[in-house]
């Protein structure tokens, strides 16, 4: 299988970034290569989408995006995956 794609789509709250580690075995970082049961994981960082030094607004604010991944097989056949709107758990 083949990933082409790994994004966090931020809400309107939030700015993101990805995290990225570079692997030392992948010879085209573009596409992702999975052999049969490997993982991967991918880390994406949150910034309130806010000029301001108050974050009290945010405290209700609890949508933080969602998570879209689209793969190949490798008969060629495409797929698709988009999560709902990911919750964060605010904790007081």
């Amino acid at each position: 299988m083949v990933l082409e794609k790994v994004t966090m789509e931020p809400s309107e709250f939030y700015i993101c970034s990805e995290i990225k580690i570079p692997y030392s075995n992948e010879k085209n970082p573009e596409y992702v290569y999975l052999e049969p049961k490997a993982i991967r994981q991918y880390l994406f960082c949150l910034s309130p989408n806010t000029t301001e030094h108050s974050l009290n607004h945010y405290r209700g604010v609890s949508s933080i995006g969602k998570l879209d991944m689209c793969w190949r097989t490798s008969m060629g056949e495409r797929g698709r995956l988009q999560t709902s709107p990911l919750q964060r758990m605010v904790y007081e």
